[in-house]
């Protein structure tokens, strides 16, 4: 190498620094995220939108098939028959249908991959619409349809968006203050104090309890005694006397 190829060199090394050494690319954003959805389940549409298409070549091919057959040879050549109707307009176009539509859903199961753990950061939301969502979203059939998929997410994420900054400030200071109720718990649990003692101690200092059961809009004493609620508030009081 001569010295202008070597200073040349030198250069676009200098230029290209390793790989450990570039700045991390940035994870894309919600709304990016879903807009590729949307490209990849509209792309998957016109594909599924060209079905007419697909049936016409396809019927196309059939009344072309016994000439193809002929001019394979007798006996029947397999692979020269193969080649003959691959290159069929026909069947070209069939190919390239059904390429449009598996690019697309390959497209659309990458950006759904890519999704879904970001999604988990409203998990906490059980007091709105969002945890409905979400749970629904949890018993979807590994069978639902990419329509049926965008759907979901895409309330999921509109209602994320109505979700007022403020309600979300106040779950999280509930769930703050339920920790410290739990801790209380804990505390007259270890000083052996019976589950009707410490329900009446929680209500005697006005402990909040959690709005995401279904005993919460009673005090303690009341759903300790319910015989509805009795059982689950043994196990809620059971659980926070052992974490």
């Amino acid at each position: 190498m001569d010295e202008a190829d070597s200073s040349s060199a030198g250069r676009q090394t200098a230029a290209t620094p390793p790989a450990s050494q570039r700045a991390p690319q940035s994870a894309p954003s919600l709304t990016a995220l879903l807009d590729g959805l949307k490209g990849a389940v509209q792309a998957f549409r016109a594909a599924e939108g060209r079905n007419r298409e697909v049936r016409e070549a396809a019927r196309t091919m059939e009344s072309k098939e016994p000439d193809l057959r002929r001019q394979a040879g007798d006996p029947v050549n397999p692979k020269a028959l193969s080649d003959l109707i691959h290159q069929t307009p026909e069947q070209q176009l069939i190919e390239a249908i059904r390429s449009q539509g598996e690019l697309a859903k390959g497209e659309f199961e990458k950006a759904w991959r890519d999704l879904l753990p970001r999604l988990d950061r409203w998990r906490s939301s059980k007091t709105s619409d969002l945890f409905q969502a979400l749970s629904e979203l949890d018993k979807l059939p590994l069978t639902a349809t990419i329509d049926r998929r965008f759907a979901l997410v895409d309330g999921i994420l509109a209602t994320a968006r109505k979700t007022p900054r403020k309600g979300i400030a106040h779950r999280r200071i509930e769930e703050e203050n339920i920790k410290k109720v739990k801790l209380l718990i804990k505390s007259m649990a270890a000083e052996g104090k019976t589950y009707e003692v410490i329900c009446k101690r929680l209500d005697a200092t006005g402990q909040p309890r959690p709005s995401t059961t279904r005993w919460g809009h009673l005090n303690y004493r009341e759903a300790l005694a319910s015989p509805d609620h009795c059982g689950a508030v043994k196990t809620w009081l059971s659980k926070a006397s052992h974490k």
